[in-house]
């Protein structure tokens, strides 16, 4: 069973945070998810990769990368998305959609009031709503 992490770019990380994710990828482990898929370039992404590993000195599973871009973390497998070819500025939010569709599992840290810096929308505001419209099981660490 596959899931994937989305986040903002920035974000503030606690003890609690941090209990909350670990506690629920021990779930998630429990439950038959074997494949944990990531993305890149947000706190949030790294700090998934972060406990995730810990967990794989215990137990057998895999991390694997969708890229679009350089990637400078160890995974056991790397994947660039066909959609991302023609995708130009939307190339992350590409890359969301087809790590959600790939996925039985999305775990967000989704806060509606984010405001990123950019002028753009936030992507993974965009990547909710499109886990939420292919009924994936979302958890929300906001």
């Amino acid at each position: 069973m596959n899931c994937c992490f989305i986040g903002h770019r920035k974000l503030m990380v606690d003890n609690v945070l941090i209990e909350k994710l670990r506690s629920l990828v021990a779930y998630l482990i429990k439950i038959g998810v074997d494949n944990f898929i990531f993305g890149s370039n947000s706190e949030f992404d790294n700090l998934c990769y972060q406990i995730v590993s810990e967990f794989k000195t215990k137990y057998n599973i895999k991390l694997i990368n969708y890229c679009c871009g350089k990637e400078i973390r160890l995974f056991d497998e790397v994947k660039k998305p066909v959609n991302l070819k023609n995708a130009g500025k939307y190339v992350y939010i590409e890359r969301n959609k087809a790590m959600i569709n790939d996925s039985s599992i999305v775990v967000l840290y989704y806060n509606e009031r984010y405001e990123p810096s950019s002028k753009t929308k936030s992507g993974t505001a965009i990547a909710y709503k499109y886990a939420e419209t292919a009924c994936k099981t979302i958890f929300n660490l906001f």
